[in-house]
């Protein structure tokens, strides 16, 4: 087994107000911000499942890290494997396997082109 299937393997604690979830990383489609509220998008039983979190994106950005996750934008943390398209003419985003649009920052544009080539060759 690979060093990268190790790893994506590990559960990650995620904590809501009242309640402690142990997620598997591979599941985890993305982590952002909206409205001032952070929330986790996983995948549960087949069907997509929100997770409303408290603590913030740089704490679980840091604790992803090393599980193909990226952050794209000020608001939104994404995992790689969740990636369907890039699309980079005019506005840079990211199409992920259920559809939804992602924006990619100016800043984080050539961070996210250097992290998809170093993990898809890991």
């Amino acid at each position: 087994m690979s060093n990268n299937t190790n790893r994506i393997k590990k559960r990650i604690s995620f904590r809501s107000r009242d309640t402690e979830y142990l997620v598997s990383a591979d599941k985890i489609i993305r982590i952002d911000i909206e409205d001032d509220l952070i929330s986790a998008e996983r995948i549960n039983d087949e069907r997509l499942e929100k997770i409303h979190l408290t603590s913030t994106l740089k704490k679980y950005e840091d604790k992803l890290q090393g599980f193909g996750f990226v952050r794209v934008n000020h608001q939104t943390l994404v995992n790689v494997k969740f990636i369907s398209r890039i699309k980079a003419v005019k506005r840079q985003r990211l199409i992920m396997l259920n559809n939804i649009e992602i924006a990619v920052s100016r800043r984080k544009w050539p961070v996210l082109k250097q992290f998809i080539a170093q993990w898809c060759v890991n």
